[in-house]
């Protein structure tokens, strides 16, 4: 019976594949590659809770697998549970050790639970192992400063892997950024440069984005969320305090905003949500009910009712109240919201702004320096990055003019000059009382799982101000595409 429910897997039925292992399941309850497969299963209908109870039995029948280890650790990872997927993958690593893949894996959890040294250990042994192995050699890189000596070497390493002519072109990009960066840490600016402009043209010809789309769809929002708008919706939706949006660029300082404030004994640091892009579709669902026929966010916005805005700001309060275990407000940090703050106004006129801002040419080269896991398709050419930028200012504007939320404007520069300063000035913005934790949290434990895990985990510093000076000319078409002049930033 196994092999029968591994055809109809294979063969796309997971239906009739549900009905045979369970049949499998009920004869033999602890059979191991049936409790997997199960699990698979479970894991690809959004269950990850259900695939880790199936797991733990799977390994507990088969403790010396390092496949259903880690596997075990992939699904407490994705049911929240992140101590306990560090626990099953370090346990994975102890049984296959030599595994660069899962060395790597293992690498990524720890990083994100703040376990910093072994992280790094995991990414040493997965490049000596196997610098080949996919994300390998910019994991590795990335989880270190490397000097001169150390740089070449590793640097050669990377080099000859992609020389590798049948790299697809995302593996080849990986080993541009890799070597990039190892150029900038022994300040070669310019060689590094070269290698991010060849990453950066290899991730854009996999990607898809048209700015006079996206002008567009900003002129849709800006149309649709006016005054008169706010004010005929005024007392619409959920009026909980809990929500506090942290918006603003990519790699304007949002993780650190959130990572101090997270710091705060009432404070819950919920990460980068997708829950109010998620609203934004219940709302269109719900005014499409009301309307008999399908109606598309965001102009449909405009004929918001009180029952659209309660279900679609209902919806999200949960969603946050879930996370945020008994806390008075819980950060949502999706940068990107920028886009949806019209919408939290309409459906949670409780919720708090904070808006991220930093010199928009460091903000151009970090992200320019970044290769993002998905999404941000504007992301990969300095033009997009520009005409992205332009739009999000574009849309701030709009917003400091009209939106009937509380916005507290948080420079980058004047975080990272005066920390305690302004950490109090957002921690007042929340109606909290002052606690110094605060100012303590490089040493915090809680999960960062975005691309700046590695800097939150220190304390602040400014090295970073101005730092796209030293990339010059190579910069010239994000200067222009931002109407900045050459001798401003």
């Amino acid at each position: 019976m196994m092999d029968a429910g591994r055809a109809h897997l294979a063969a796309g039925d997971v239906a009739l594949a549900t009905v045979v292992l369970d049949e499998v399941l009920r004869r033999v309850p602890d059979e191991p590659s049936a409790l997997a497969l199960r699990a698979g299963i479970a894991v690809e209908a959004g269950d990850p809770t259900a695939a880790v109870g199936l797991l733990e039995r799977a390994t507990a029948a088969r403790p010396r697998d390092p496949a259903l280890a880690r596997r075990l650790g992939e699904a407490r990872h994705a049911a929240g549970d992140l101590a306990g997927a560090v626990a099953a993958l370090r346990r994975a690593v102890s049984l296959a050790p030599r595994d660069a893949d899962l060395l790597d894996a293992c690498g990524q959890v720890c990083l994100e639970a703040g376990e910093l040294e072994v992280a790094r250990e995991c990414f040493r042994r997965a490049f000596a192992f196997d610098p080949g192995a996919p994300g390998v050699a910019l994991d590795y890189v990335r989880s270190r400063r490397f000097d001169g000596a150390s740089a070449r070497e590793t640097a050669a390493t990377v080099r000859r892997l992609a020389r590798r002519p049948e790299l697809p072109p995302l593996a080849r990009a990986d080993l541009e950024f890799a070597l990039a960066k190892l150029a900038d840490d022994i300040g070669n600016h310019g060689a590094a440069a070269e290698h991010y402009v060849a990453a950066n043209r290899l991730v854009r010809g996999t990607v898809e984005f048209d700015a006079g789309r996206h002008r567009a769809v900003v002129d849709t929002i800006i149309e649709t969320f006016t005054p008169a708008l706010f004010e005929r919706c005024r007392g619409y939706g959920d009026p909980s305090p809990l929500p506090v949006l942290v918006v603003g660029m990519p790699r304007s300082g949002t993780t650190l905003v959130e990572q101090i404030l997270a710091a705060h004994p009432e404070v819950h640091g919920a990460g980068e949500l997708d829950a109010l892009d998620a609203a934004s579709r219940t709302l269109a669902r719900a005014l499409s009910r009301a309307a008999g026929r399908s109606v598309r966010y965001p102009a449909c916005a405009a004929a918001t009712t009180p029952e659209a805005a309660a279900e679609a700001g209902g919806a999200y309060v949960a969603r946050l109240s879930a996370l945020a275990a008994g806390a008075v407000r819980c950060i949502d940090k999706m940068p990107t919201n920028f886009l949806h703050l019209g919408l939290a106004a309409l459906v949670c006129p409780g919720a708090r702004v904070i808006h991220c801002r930093r010199d928009p040419m460091d903000t151009g080269l970090s992200i320019w320096q970044q290769q993002f896991g998905s999404g941000h398709v504007w992301a990969y050419d300095l033009d997009d990055i520009a005409a992205f930028h332009r739009e999000h200012d574009r849309l701030m504007a709009h917003w400091r003019a009209v939106l009937p939320l509380p916005l507290l404007e948080v420079d980058y520069e004047s975080l990272v000059g005066d920390v305690e300063t302004v950490s109090r000035q957002m921690v007042a913005f929340l109606d909290l009382a002052w606690s110094d934790a605060c100012l303590a949290f490089h040493a915090s434990r809680r999960p960062v799982g975005t691309a700046s895990s590695w800097q939150v985990r220190a304390p602040v510093h400014g090295d970073s101000v101005g730092r796209w000076r030293r990339y010059g000319s190579a910069l010239d078409p994000l200067r222009r595409g931002l109407g900045l002049p050459e001798h401003e930033s």
